[in-house]
């Protein structure tokens, strides 16, 4: 009668581990063609996890230098004779399983982590909310530094902050120097007003002036035909109104029952206007003379600007746009009832994979590598 096995068959635990890493990739590989090609409508919630299914063979390098480890302390401690009485019955059929079981437990629980959606229901949404357009001056003297880290960047960093208190609403972008353009139309993706914000710059018009009341009538003609929809316009500048014709836009704002409301971006001392050439600060704004130009907030235009039809002006800070006022006003808006959305909700089915996955862990953990007398069926692992 041979002696207890007392060390793992290394050739074999090599090549079966080996193995259950490809049979794992095999059947992953043929899963994902499965259901691609036959449920096109799988979608996957957190998709960025699926890296941790690289990470996951790593298991198997570890486990097999733990083995030879193993097997060279095994070796070192004593002879075959004391080794079987001492640590007999190893089974490298047994050690075979439980690996087989955490590596395809990981697995399944990983894949739980990506949350494939598959089936989904229909349900209709009622969107409501007011209409809503920022105009941007983007103006050089939006380029004085007596904001951080100057004027223009202060005021997209209001403009984000309106966009992220947004809910519902309907909202449009327009840009204006010495004429105006609109960037964005209105829309309820807040999150590509955001990127079409993060984009303005001063080199989108050529043109060089303040022209708000031009950026008033194109918010105007910005909305939408319906009836019945609340509505404002959000003119976030330094005031300078070199074109003039600002007063007379807003009283067009009021009969159209439009309110108009001001972010006043400067200081009131004023700051030199920075020059630019190639990406490189080579001075500052001069006039004819030579002297340099120096540019302040217009307070006085913009309350007379927001008067005409009761809107809100709010200064902004050195490091702050102060939008608290503004916002509540926004939020005060009488909600309307503008469109009507259908949505797939789709169901997650994280939980079809949590749950085998961590069964085979937990049944793992009642495994043992060494053979009881008793098990005899086992021992054909080791055959």
């Amino acid at each position: 009668m041979s002696a207890p096995r007392s060390t793992y068959r290394m050739a074999r635990a090599v090549w079966t581990l080996l193995g259950v890493e490809a049979l794992f990739w095999l059947l992953l590989g043929f899963a994902y063609l499965l259901v691609r090609f036959n449920f096109p409508n799988v979608m996957y919630h957190r998709p960025e996890w699926a890296w941790l299914l690289l990470a996951v063979p790593v298991i198997t390098a570890l486990q097999l230098a733990n083995l030879a480890v193993r097997n060279k302390r095994l070796k070192r401690y004593a002879d075959d004779a004391t080794r079987a009485s001492v640590a007999p019955h190893i089974s490298t059929g047994r050690m075979v399983m439980r690996f087989a079981m955490i590596r395809f437990g990981l697995g399944c629980l990983v894949i739980g982590l990506v949350d494939p959606k598959a089936g989904y229901g229909e349900k209709e949404v009622q969107t409501s909310g007011m209409e809503l357009v920022l105009c941007l001056d983007v103006s050089k003297s939006m380029l004085a530094e007596d904001h951080s880290p100057n004027r223009l960047e202060l005021a997209k960093r209001s403009m984000q902050q309106v966009l992220k208190n947004l809910t519902g609403d309907r909202v449009a972008v327009l840009v204006f120097a010495g004429e105006a353009y609109t960037t964005l139309p209105l829309t309820t993706d807040y999150e590509a007003a955001k990127l079409f914000v993060e984009g303005i710059s001063t080199d989108m018009i050529s043109r060089q002036g303040t022209a708000v009341g031009a950026a008033i009538d194109l918010a105007l003609v910005s909305f939408s035909p319906e009836q019945g929809v609340d509505r404002a316009i959000v003119v976030i500048t330094d005031g300078e109104d070199h074109e003039g014709g600002a007063l007379s836009a807003a009283l067009r704002a009021k009969e159209a029952g439009v309110d108009v409301h001001a972010v006043g971006i400067g200081s009131a001392e004023g700051a030199p206007i920075p020059q630019y050439r190639a990406g490189r600060q080579i001075g500052f704004k001069q006039d004819r003379q030579g002297n340099t130009v120096v540019t302040a907030l217009n307070v006085g235009m913009l309350e007379e600007l927001v008067g005409v039809t009761g809107g809100v002006l709010v200064r902004a800070g050195a490091t702050d746009a102060g939008l608290g006022g503004l916002l509540q006003r926004l939020s005060e808006a009488e909600k309307t009832d503008l469109e009507t959305r259908t949505f797939r909700e789709y169901r997650h089915r994280f939980w079809w994979f949590i749950l085998p996955g961590a069964a085979l862990l937990l049944l793992e953990s009642f495994i043992r590598e060494r053979r009881q007398r008793w098990s005899a069926p086992l021992n054909v692992l080791d055959e």
